[in-house]
């Protein structure tokens, strides 16, 4: 360990453990507020203009990335998550890796709908694992979406320095169950709030672990 906390994962909290440079970082950030977030609508392939907050997250959610220094930037390709990911890459020199497998799940007919609207639609949520649990026309299935997340993921763990991910709450959830052997029936049992992050490192002798979730974009400049 070192004395002066070079190696040291920090948060105001204080360091979470010291982490050596040789290992891959994996950090994953969800988009700023939709005007559907705001309304608690299904947001799924569709693009949403940013709410007013949404606005202000992204300037946050911009800071705290470049302050961070990734070394590589995956992005989903829809807007809310390039929103971010352009400036960013803009900034600190590099090109954007656009990725369709961390979009969103596909919502089908259920896009842009409440919960309540959905249910009284007659449409069954939440769905179940397998595409034939799902009613929903135009909808991928819970299948669909882990496997083209493990995929990613997997892309993912090939990785070296600090990769950024900037994707959407289902995509976080999904990756971050698959890394951590949480079943899918738990799948949205997380929060994810917008424009915070979660941070896996990719160790050769441990594997990948969770180092950190729910971090701020304001927290960042302080994480190595």
């Amino acid at each position: 360990m070192h004395e002066d906390g070079e190696n040291m994962v920090f948060d105001p909290h204080g360091y979470v453990r010291e982490v050596p440079r040789s290992q891959a970082k994996i950090l994953l950030m969800r988009h700023p507020q939709t005007v559907a977030n705001q309304t608690r609508r299904f947001l799924g392939a569709q693009n949403m203009p940013l709410s007013e907050l949404g606005q202000q997250q992204l300037k946050l959610a911009i800071e705290g990335l470049v302050a961070w220094q990734p070394t590589k930037i995956v992005s989903s390709p829809l807007e809310r998550c390039l929103a971010i990911a352009e400036p960013v890459a803009q900034q600190v020199g590099l090109d954007i890796e656009i990725d369709k497998r961390v979009a969103e799940i596909d919502f089908g007919v259920v896009e842009g709908l409440t919960h309540q609207e959905a249910m009284e639609k007659g449409l069954s949520l939440p769905w179940g694992e397998t595409a034939a649990n799902w009613p929903v026309e135009g909808a991928e299935s819970i299948e669909q979406f882990a496997g083209r997340l493990r995929a990613a993921a997997e892309d993912l763990e090939l990785g070296q320095g600090k990769i950024a991910v900037i994707a959407h709450g289902g995509v976080i959830r999904g990756l971050s169950s698959h890394w951590l052997h949480i079943p899918l029936s738990r799948l949205w049992n997380m929060t994810v709030r917008n424009v915070e992050s979660t941070l896996f490192v990719n160790d050769n002798n441990e594997g990948i672990f969770l180092e950190r979730f729910g971090i701020k974009p304001e927290w960042l400049a302080g994480i190595i």
